[in-house]
């Protein structure tokens, strides 16, 4: 059998081509590959016959499957991941005696190998899991829809459908009672009918497919998404923008669905769980997740310190009655009690010494039995060499 590593595809037929190649030759690299040909540097000739609109690679070794091989296809495979950080093994059976090729022994074709976050089944790139990635107010790791905010400037579906006690028939769907719409309350009538979607039965009790369907319709009804995508195109009449602006209103981004990060993000997951969903559970359900983190030798020695971190602010929130606050509570709805104990959080974790701490009523909306509690921690940060 041979065994085929590519490392990088050649250069596009333009200009660039001829130093490409050349570069390629000077590098020590001898033999391209496309389609199952193989096509030498040494006979120049034999370079015309390649399509190079199609992907051509870097033929790096060819070798006979056997136990001596493993040394020199490691140094190989290194080759392929320096050059291009992929490297793709083709497997060729061999010809017998009659120059035909032998049947492999249920080995595969090929096999795919690069250091990207990449699914191998349907090609999809994700990015490498950094800080930045994970912070809506980077930029980088940002909705790119909604800009890091959770919901987006659109149809509000409440001033759409004002009175959820209607039924599709009596007019629930408030812009298609204009005079000028109205032929879209008809189509909408012709079009339910064929899906059928009841339109004499309150819009707050047709199901969830139902409502669905008006909303983003089928192949023959446009639904409401994309009547109002229609209006967006005709935007440019002032008639149009005041008919719109009766109908906007802040809603959830249909993007993130209100978790601000961008999708890739989203695809990472701890014990089954992406930063989002961790960051909506309470305190109190935070704590516990964490402190039953399933993590394996390897995980707990990269995740030791941050873990240690997150568990420590985590214990000391529960401790002084914030357990029932969610993670993603924004700061302006929190009460000045609450806020402070917070800020006792971040400098119990900020392991500060020589400092001065002065509080305000810092047991404003505490229960009386968790104010020994919230002693204990003052207690904690005078035994640092601090002043309370």
């Amino acid at each position: 059998m041979r065994v085929g590593l590519t490392a990088r595809p050649a250069a596009p037929p333009d200009e660039v081509l001829k130093p490409r190649l050349f570069l390629l030759r000077q590098s020590g690299f001898n033999r391209l590959y496309q389609n199952g040909r193989v096509f030498e540097f040494s006979t120049p000739e034999s370079l015309l016959e390649i399509d190079f609109s199609k992907p051509v690679f870097i033929l790096v070794d060819r070798l006979a499957i056997g136990p001596e091989i493993r040394q020199r296809l490691i140094d190989s495979l290194e080759i392929c991941y320096r050059e291009s950080g992929e490297a793709i093994l083709e497997f060729v059976a061999p010809e017998n005696e009659n120059g035909k090729n032998e049947s492999l022994p249920a080995l595969p074709e090929r096999l795919v190998f690069n250091e990207r976050f990449e699914c191998k089944r349907c090609s999809i790139v994700y990015q490498e899991p950094e800080p930045r990635l994970f912070s809506f107010n980077n930029p980088y790791g940002a909705c790119p829809r909604c800009q890091g905010f959770g919901n987006t400037v659109d149809f509000d579906l409440d001033l759409v459908i004002p009175d959820k006690n209607k039924t599709l028939a009596e007019g629930a769907v408030a812009p298609w009672t204009r005079p000028r719409y109205r032929t879209y309350f008809n189509e909408m009538k012709l079009a339910a009918r064929a899906a059928g979607v009841p339109t004499d039965v309150p819009y707050f009790r047709l199901t969830r497919a139902q409502r669905d369907w008006v909303l983003t319709g089928d192949k023959n009804f446009a639904g409401i998404r994309g009547f109002f995508k229609y209006l967006e195109r005709k935007k440019y009449k002032l008639y149009i923008r005041v008919f719109l602006s009766r109908f906007r209103g802040y809603a959830l981004c249909p993007e993130c669905i209100g978790g601000r990060l961008r999708r890739e993000a989203l695809n990472v997951r701890v014990n089954g769980k992406t930063i989002v969903e961790v960051g909506r559970m309470s305190i109190q359900a935070a704590y516990q997740f964490f402190n039953e983190l399933g993590l394996s030798p390897a995980e707990e020695t990269v995740a030791e310190k941050v873990l240690e971190e997150v568990q420590s602010r985590l214990k000391f929130l529960y401790k002084v009655g914030l357990e029932y606050l969610t993670l993603d509570r924004l700061a302006s709805t929190l009460s000045g009690g609450e806020s402070q104990r917070i800020q006792l959080g971040t400098a119990l974790g900020s392991n500060l010494v020589g400092a001065l701490y002065v509080l305000d009523e810092p047991t404003i909306g505490l229960h009386a039995r968790d104010n020994e509690q919230l002693l204990a921690t003052l207690q904690k940060l005078k035994s640092r060499g601090n002043s309370v």
